[in-house]
């Protein structure tokens, strides 16, 4: 995947996001989401998120990494599904 293939979402609230189609469903890129809502570390975030819902059994939480082609080469991208964009906002300040 490259730049190209995102989709842009846009947010009342949040402006615009980027994200991408995945089997039919809205995910968005995990670090925008964060940053837009002022969550200063995502990856520990996401964790903490995985680790609660994998607690109560919940293995399809809906973070994900996707293979993301950039300037320095190819990395490994977390996206997030719309339930969890939604779980990210309302624990947000």
């Amino acid at each position: 995947m490259k730049d190209s293939d995102l989709i842009t979402f846009t947010n009342e609230t949040l402006g615009e996001l980027r994200g991408l189609m995945k089997e039919g469903e809205p995910w968005f890129l995990a670090g925008q989401v964060c940053r837009c809502l002022g969550i200063k570390n995502a990856s520990e975030t996401l964790t903490r998120i995985k680790e609660r819902h994998e607690k109560f059994g919940d293995k399809g939480v809906g973070i994900a990494y996707t293979p993301f082609q950039t300037a320095g080469g190819k990395q490994n991208i977390a996206v997030v599904s719309e339930s969890v964009l939604y779980e990210l906002i309302f624990r947000s300040d």
